[in-house]
């Protein structure tokens, strides 16, 4: 359980352009998206933004991943869009996964992507072009949530301006949903803009047997002629999203 805690800290505060000290291995055993990641840390006495001037990305992706305790999920972050409430504001102290591409990655700050706001993670946004199609999965105490989004500048591959890769939980009895495309599975998943039927795998994977149910949580920009069909491969039952919105199932 969950209890608040207060923690004094003390020391010089840090000021001025700051370097991360991330560092990039090409496992050649292993796929590249196992590959370059970082554990890392926001060191200013206030939130910085994702998004905002200041920063330095050189070979380093641009999703950033935080790890919600009261989930028990992760939340990741990319060009305006979020999923399970991530955000482009990152909160004093708060630590955050981003992954390197390359060679001599670069990751460094200056002062100029300092925020006012408040960095919780509970907050998201996005692209005023985009359209997103937001899918919630549940199931007992637990959730998840994947995005796909269309955007102009999207491919069909990994984009790394665009897409935002799957974490799963730690703890093996919390689900997932994630969008497969290009055998990578996507908690952020940006494809070009649809101008044909197009078919989207989704994979769920729960750690306890039950009851869930995947719902669609919003669908912005979509044109209101446009349909949306989610098909359980398994039973074979198709359900219209724009009619029932939620889909009730057991796995």
């Amino acid at each position: 359980m969950n209890t608040p805690l207060t923690i004094d800290v003390t020391g010089p505060l840090l000021k001025n352009a700051q370097s991360f000290a991330v560092t990039y291995t090409d496992d050649v055993s292993q796929p590249a998206s196992e590959d370059g990641w970082n554990l890392v840390a926001n060191p200013y006495p206030s939130t910085i933004d994702w998004d905002g001037p200041g920063w330095t990305k050189t070979n380093v992706a641009d999703a950033v991943y935080m790890y919600d305790p009261t989930l028990d999920q992760y939340t990741s972050y990319i060009a305006g869009v979020g999923t399970n409430g991530g955000s482009n504001l990152i909160a004093s102290s708060q630590a955050f996964f981003v992954q390197t591409t390359g060679a001599s990655p670069v990751l460094s700050i200056t002062e100029a992507a300092k925020n006012t706001a408040d960095g919780l993670f509970i907050r998201s946004s996005s692209s005023s072009q985009d359209e997103l199609i937001r899918l919630n999965l549940a199931g007992g105490i637990y959730r998840d949530e994947t995005v796909i989004r269309f955007n102009t500048n999207a491919t069909n591959n990994q984009d790394l301006a665009y897409d935002a890769l799957k974490f799963n939980s730690f703890n093996t009895d919390v689900p997932s949903i994630a969008s497969i495309n290009d055998t990578l599975k996507y908690s952020i998943n940006s494809l070009p803009f649809i101008t044909n039927d197009l078919s989207i795998p989704l994979k769920v994977k729960v750690g306890i047997s039950g009851n869930y149910s995947i719902s669609l949580n919003s669908l912005t920009r979509f044109s209101s002629s446009s349909c949306l069909i989610l098909h359980d491969l398994q039973t074979g039952i198709y359900t219209d999203l724009r009619v029932d919105s939620t889909y009730t199932f057991y796995i």
